[in-house]
């Protein structure tokens, strides 16, 4: 699977997608799509501080017996950006501008979330 056709094809189809990467938890990335063609440093260092938070939220509902938290939802003045886990060790992420429509990203993510797995 090429997963940045993959990231590009969501990105591209979708009003407000700003940019998608498949990224390890330790914060290697696999694969990014950047809508502008470049990365937004602001957005990566932010995703990846957010990384830490993603893990210990899992870890706290997993120990309460919840269950894993496997998709994360923040929203700021300036975007939205989704967390979608794969696996233990990668996660997919979209920033979105407020002009996306939400729910519609984190049905396409969740939609090729199985294939992205099966891929890594």
């Amino acid at each position: 699977m090429d997963f940045k056709e993959e990231l590009k094809m969501i990105t591209e189809k979708n009003e407000g997608v700003l940019s998608m990467a498949i990224v390890g938890y330790d914060g290697i990335t696999v694969a990014e799509y950047h809508k502008s063609g470049k990365k937004n440093p602001m957005i990566e260092e932010s995703v990846l501080e957010s990384t830490r938070m993603l893990k210990t939220s899992s870890k706290t509902f997993s120990d309460h017996e919840l269950g894993e938290a496997f998709e994360t939802v923040i929203t700021t003045e300036q975007l939205h950006i989704i967390f979608r886990a794969l696996s233990k060790d990668y996660f997919v992420y979209s920033a979105l501008n407020h002009h996306a429509i939400v729910g519609k990203i984190r049905f396409e993510i969740r939609r090729r979330a199985n294939d992205f797995k099966k891929a890594l």
